[in-house]
């Protein structure tokens, strides 16, 4: 068994049913690039085996952190007592499912790449988008479904629409994950739960008081099995309750009060680093300066601390000041970001938790006073092009550009597109794509406030970037036309928010690239690049990627669709959606598109699609179509499986998943928080791919 695959690693997008993508939720298709690791076809309908990778080992309980007894349920954990992620044999001809829980043979033999433990090639832009994506999917409320048919709210009608009420959610949701939980389950379906309840939260959910769901989470950090405690340290952050902090703070110090928590003579290094980034989730959903404060300096705290051999503790401890952003004290701010510049340039640290420094940096930079910012500014500027500085650092500092420039007129912000200009023109080809991603926002993002008497004629900037990027993508390299064509559909995306058009016609610019893309790998990131614009008129050529051969580029395809925005896009989403009955991963991705639609017959099509395929992994993935549709009508269905005792463990984990995102008290997943903009190619195995499962392969 895996030693400690992270509670769901892609739970509900099962490994056996996509070519390519043999593993993780967040993997990129291997097929982009040319990278293509050992796989069985879906169209062949096989699997692979998920617990063959390098963690994978045979049955035990006590120390190792698994569980003696998982429940004694059936199906995947086995009638011969494996349990998920276990070795051996994998497939239908002996009626196991493939265990979604930890990396599949295929992805495990890869060579890697970077730190993260990511088994492919991690410049391909498939990986930047799938963490970037959150953001872009994010459905709005369903409305009133007029008499048309169609999914959408009549014009003038404010009415709101079916959802998931309170009502349902604290008076059914809760109360069935809560019962579930006492029935002696499985150690998979009790970290599923865990997070479930976590997502959708307690009816006041951001209180500053005690918390009856948080007493239950701190209990599981002191369970047997170390998935459960791991992702009962997850939740919490999840859950977002201020009074969390302090048992997080004494987990992340190992401190005795933090060793009681655990049970233990010393708290693993792992749990300190989910700590970590769940102090940095609570801090950033509150408005609260006390609490910012208390987050902030118990973060300060650790990174002042030895950083040891593993570079997790100051790369979790960075990340979540990043997700915090700025601190309104000016004197905190300031401190930590001169003790960020300290670290920055000091040999002690790992390579990898110098590269995190200057985004951490970015985030801070609106709360900097001037003397500080200076400083800041000229580090990031700096590093950027020097040529004696490591890759990964060089790039963060090219990352954390992108987070502080602007369309304004300040010499910080002239100089900030100057340089990401340069960048994007020079010869490296990942500071490149780091560049023209982050010059497209810069260029889009407006004056701060208290910059207005700064601010010149702000169009010029977008202008100029636009001309740039035209003129790069008339004369692009193979390996940069993807990212000029993202880079262009971010900089729309950003002109939709302004509410302003400025020079070219970028969807018919990226209609034309995509019709004479060299490659399918370009033609899918011209239909993301479409996506993100919003427009309607490109449903059709959007359509036309739906008919590629590789599941994983219609799956692309569709997510672009749903950006779309258009009812036309409805009828082409539901044939995808029927015929992907043994797909999951584009099953799921073609639900959601349809949720961004708001189709009224999603959930009754996903029903269909359930009842042709219960118990598989095709059926696991509906489960979470399910859960991603966030319409009322999937509560029974999943409710129904939560309890169902000829369900599997998998299974009824999967329901308690689906239940989870169904429900969730934030319209944008709480992942967000860390995966938007986060430097990848610096992260370690506890955000991102590893045997063992990072916090962002939680599904």
């Amino acid at each position: 068994m895996l030693s400690s695959t992270l509670l769901v690693c892609s739970l509900l997008l099962p490994q056996g049913g996509d070519a390519g993508v043999q593993g993780w939720e967040l993997l990129p298709p291997p097929p982009f690039g040319g990278l293509q690791p050992p796989s069985i076809s879906e169209d062949d309908g096989g699997e692979v085996d998920p617990g063959a990778g390098p963690g994978a080992s045979g049955g035990g309980s006590g120390g190792d952190g698994t569980d003696a007894n998982p429940g004694g349920s059936t199906g995947s954990e086995g009638a011969g007592g494996s349990f998920p992620g276990e070795a051996g044999p994998v497939g239908a001809e002996n009626g196991r499912p493939p265990s979604p829980f930890a990396p599949s043979a295929a992805v495990s033999s890869a060579p890697t790449s970077g730190t993260s433990g990511y088994a492919l090639e991690l410049d391909l832009w498939p990986i930047w988008w799938r963490l970037q994506r959150e953001v872009y999917l994010t459905p709005s409320p369903w409305p009133l479904s007029p008499t048309t048919g169609r999914g959408f709210a009549l014009a003038g009608d404010d009415a709101p629409g079916p959802s998931v009420t309170t009502a349902l959610a604290q008076g059914r949701l809760v109360p069935a994950l809560l019962e579930a939980l006492e029935n002696d389950p499985s150690s998979v379906e009790r970290a599923a739960i865990l997070l479930a309840l976590a997502r959708i939260g307690e009816e006041h959910p951001f209180e500053l008081g005690p918390s009856k769901l948080q007493d239950l989470l701190l209990t599981a950090l002191a369970d047997g099995n170390r998935n459960v405690a791991e992702t009962a340290c997850i939740s919490l952050g999840v859950l977002g309750r201020p009074a969390a902090l302090s048992p997080l703070s004494a987990l992340l110090a190992d401190d005795e009060a933090g060793r009681k928590l655990v049970h233990g003579r010393h708290v693993s290094v792992r749990m300190r680093s989910f700590a970590a980034l769940s102090i940095g989730l609570i801090a950033a959903r509150t408005s609260n300066l006390d609490v910012a404060r208390f987050a902030a300096s118990a973060l300060r705290e650790n990174l002042e601390r030895d950083p040891g051999p593993s570079p997790d503790l100051h790369v979790a401890s960075l990340v979540a000041l990043g997700a915090i952003g700025p601190i309104e004290d000016a004197r905190l701010c300031d401190s930590v970001a001169l003790l960020l510049l300290r670290l920055m340039s000091s040999r002690r640290e790992s390579v990898e938790a110098r590269a995190q420094v200057p985004p951490a940096l970015g985030s801070l930079w609106p709360g900097l006073g001037a003397e500080t910012r200076e400083k800041v500014l000229r580090t990031l500027l700096d590093g950027s092009l020097r040529r004696s500085e490591r890759d990964l650092i060089r790039q963060g500092c090219a990352l954390a550009l992108g987070r502080i420039g602007d369309r304004g007129e300040s010499d910080a912000s002239r100089a900030v597109r100057r340089r990401l200009t340069e960048l994007a023109s020079g010869g490296d080809q990942r500071l490149r794509a780091i560049a023209l991603l982050g010059l497209a926002r810069v260029v889009t993002r407006p004056v701060p406030p208290g910059a207005k008497a700064q601010a010149g004629p702000q169009g010029h900037a977008l202008k100029d970037a636009l001309r740039f990027l035209e003129r790069r993508l008339g004369h692009a390299r193979f390996d940069d036309e993807a990212w000029i064509a993202l880079a262009l559909g971010l900089l729309q995306h950003g002109q939709n928010a302004l509410g302003e058009r400025v020079g070219s016609d970028i969807p018919f610019i990226l209609r034309e690239g995509m019709r004479r893309a060299p490659s399918p790998t370009i033609r899918t990131a011209y239909a993301i690049a479409l996506g993100f614009t919003g427009d309607a008129k490109s449903v059709s050529a959007l359509e036309r990627v739906l008919e590629e051969v590789d599941p994983d580029r219609r799956a692309l395809a569709a997510e672009a669709l749903g950006m779309s925005g258009s009812p036309g896009a409805i009828e082409p989403l539901r044939k995808l959606l029927e015929a992907s009955e043994h797909r999951p991963r584009t099953l799921a991705s073609a639900a959601r598109a349809l949720t961004l639609l708001h189709d009224p017959e999603l959930v009754e099509r996903l029903g269909r699609i359930r009842e042709r395929a219960p118990g598989s992994f095709a059926g696991q993935g509906v489960t979470r179509a399910l859960g991603l549709s966030r319409h009322p009508d999937a509560a029974d269905t999943l409710l129904q499986q939560l309890v169902d005792p000829r369900a599997t463990a998998l299974d009824r984990a999967h329901a308690a998943v689906g239940i989870g995102l169904l429900a969730q008290k934030e319209r944008t997943d709480w992942s967000a928080l860390l995966s938007f903009d986060l430097h990848y190619r610096a992260a370690p195995s506890i955000l991102l791919g590893s045997d063992r499962g990072g916090i962002l392969d939680l599904p």
